[in-house]
């Protein structure tokens, strides 16, 4: 995570300045979950996820592996709050499991940051896919 609160630092910096990356990068960090699974091959998930994460965000290459894609999105009050989005896809018995994952920093007053990123790839995905 450490890797993640850095990213998550420096898109704070970009609003606040850069001596407050430093600071970001004391917040601490929140963290929402949602998982479901949807009835397709797993290459078809794959490509709705890259999809989504590309209209929500920025796809991250760094964060992104053979089992998950990754993207730092705007989230919060009027999205100007970073959150970093993993979407892990697995194939099951039942169809492809997706578990969504969102990191993000705040302060003293809570937003929902994570929440809020979790909700809105759930709802780009498509409530008829989950």
């Amino acid at each position: 995570m450490r890797k993640e609160a850095v990213i998550l630092a420096d898109e704070l910096g970009k609003l606040g300045g850069t001596a407050s990356k430093w600071i970001f990068r004391l917040l601490p960090m929140s963290e929402a979950k949602q998982s479901f699974i949807v009835k397709m091959d797993a290459e078809r998930a794959k490509s709705e996820i890259k999809t989504c994460l590309e209209k929500l965000g920025v796809m991250s290459k760094d964060l992104s592996t053979n089992k998950r894609l990754s993207a730092v999105v705007g989230s919060g009050v009027l999205g100007l709050n970073p959150s970093i989005l993993h979407v892990y896809f697995k194939l099951t018995d039942s169809g492809v499991s997706i578990n969504v994952h969102a990191l993000a920093k705040e302060g003293l007053i809570k937003q929902g940051t994570a929440l809020k990123a979790v909700k809105a790839f759930v709802r780009e995905f498509g409530g008829s896919n989950a």
